[in-house]
């Protein structure tokens, strides 16, 4: 479980595409970036390892508690197995004091939340970015759904169409923009 040279050289290229300086960080609306390497070369690791830093090492610094990642929805399951395999949630069980002590360095501090082809209807969607967007943690979601979210309408109403559910599209925009997209 080593990170290799080439992919420190990634999150290094993570850090400087998003955060730049601390001094100018709260100025900046934020950039964003992309991962872009061939098959098998980590960038899986080398997202978890920068959401794990930014998210626990930076977070009183730069007053962060949220990230977006947007990945291919054929790869959101592995994303999921990756995340528990690299940096498990912490169980919430409490150890005895005759079992061996356990690194808390080790486990993730913050929650994974996932739109996946399961969530079906504007409702699911929205509690699901609700529950990120409050609790903080990584949101993982498709292209396509991110996409759809984003292109959503929010005066253009049709007769189908509740102000309700204007509303859950607008807390939806609301919460994606202005986010780190990885």
């Amino acid at each position: 479980k080593v990170v290799k040279p080439h992919q420190i050289g990634g999150i290094r290229f993570m850090y400087t595409c998003l955060i730049e300086a601390f001094s100018r960080y709260p100025m900046s609306d934020g950039f964003g970036c992309i991962l872009a390497h061939s098959m098998g070369l980590g960038k899986t690791l080398q997202t978890i390892a920068f959401t794990d830093i930014y998210l626990t090492q930076l977070k009183e610094a730069l007053n962060v508690h949220k990230v977006l990642i947007i990945v291919p929805i054929n790869t959101l399951q592995n994303w999921l197995s990756e995340y528990q395999y690299w940096l498990p949630q912490k169980p919430t069980t409490n150890q005895s004091e005759t079992d061996s002590p356990v690194d808390d360095e080790c486990y993730r501090t913050f929650n994974i939340h996932h739109l996946s082809e399961s969530h079906k209807n504007l409702k699911s969607r929205a509690t699901v970015i609700a529950q990120w967007h409050t609790a903080g943690g990584v949101l993982l979601m498709g292209y396509e759904i991110f996409r759809l979210l984003i292109q959503r309408k929010i005066g253009s109403r049709s007769k189908n169409t509740s102000e309700h559910h204007q509303n859950r599209i607008s807390q939806i925009q609301d919460a994606l923009f202005n986010e780190i997209h990885l």
